[in-house]
């Protein structure tokens, strides 16, 4: 569903908190490697986007951003629609069914975008590897 943005300002250097759907939520550390459930606008709608898992790539702490990619569920390589890499250990990641992880678009998602304290899940060292590898070619 659609859902517009609710989160106000947050930024864990300065120790404010956050406001998202009415619920004061404290502050987050995103590292690299760790799959978090986001607030994600449409690149194609600003102001409307919806919730999804995010895979953080690269965290900028000094501007309270996470630079992450997209978690899915549908495999875009299939029909040429995107480039995907399944995470193969979906669920000691967190999530709750088989799913890719969007490697053709990075993301800036502002930390009061981050809708809970802690990750979803963490992917494991090996694969992280493969990952990285796959986001730099």
């Amino acid at each position: 569903g659609w859902i517009r943005k609710l989160a106000g300002p947050f930024c864990p250097l300065i120790g404010t908190t956050k406001r998202t759907m009415g619920f004061t939520m404290p502050s987050c550390d995103p590292k690299p490697g760790e799959i978090w459930l986001a607030y994600v606008e449409f690149l194609d709608h600003p102001g409307i986007g919806k919730v999804r898992p995010v895979f953080v790539i690269d965290v900028e702490s000094e501007m309270c951003i996470a630079i992450a990619a997209k978690v899915t569920s549908k495999d875009l390589s299939a029909d040429g629609s995107g480039r995907c890499v399944p995470i193969i250990d979906w669920r000691e990641c967190g999530l709750l069914k088989p799913s890719y992880l969007r490697i053709d678009q990075k993301l800036e998602v502002a930390f009061e975008n981050l809708l809970r304290d802690e990750p979803l899940g963490t992917l494991s060292p090996v694969y992280l590897e493969l990952v990285v590898g796959a986001l730099s070619a």
